[in-house]
């Protein structure tokens, strides 16, 4: 093709999936575990617009829940979950502490990781812009099958 080639002007909009994520680094106070947790859910929650400045606070919080999960669950394979002590009625089996800890921190996780569609009913409730859907509905329209 001969001549000037097409310069892509201001009017020229990139798709968010092409453009460059800016993903943020785990805080420096968060346990090693933690970071790892961070790092692996925060592109995705990134691309997704989910992971905001305003709401990493609480993103922290699910990440430290889950190494809270995954310590205590650990101590838990090492040391069983039940201990034996004497009452006045006799031998009893309770609940460690550790898995106190792991539950508290799984009711955690649960809460907290709603807010950013961490199971499949919460990811479905919060939804997702789709290029694909907008295009679907755009021809629809104009073949006439829609409102």
């Amino acid at each position: 093709m001969r001549g000037d080639k097409p310069k892509a002007s201001a009017n020229v909009h990139r798709l968010a999936s092409a453009a460059r994520l800016n993903v943020p680094d785990p805080p420096g106070h968060m346990s090693d575990a933690a970071k790892e947790k961070w790092r692996q859910l925060a592109p995705e929650l990134t691309r997704k617009s989910r992971l905001n400045p305003e709401y990493q606070d609480f993103f922290e919080i699910y990440c430290e829940a889950y190494a809270d999960y995954r310590r205590n669950q650990k101590l838990l394979q090492i040391e069983g979950f039940l201990y034996l002590t004497t009452g006045r009625n006799g031998a009893l089996e309770k609940k460690k502490q550790a898995l106190v800890q792991r539950d508290e921190a799984w009711s955690a996780m649960i809460r907290v990781g709603g807010f950013f569609g961490m199971s499949p009913r919460d990811d479905a409730a919060l939804g997702e812009s789709k290029q694909g859907d907008f295009l679907a509905v755009l021809e629809d329209r104009l073949n006439g099958r829609g409102a």
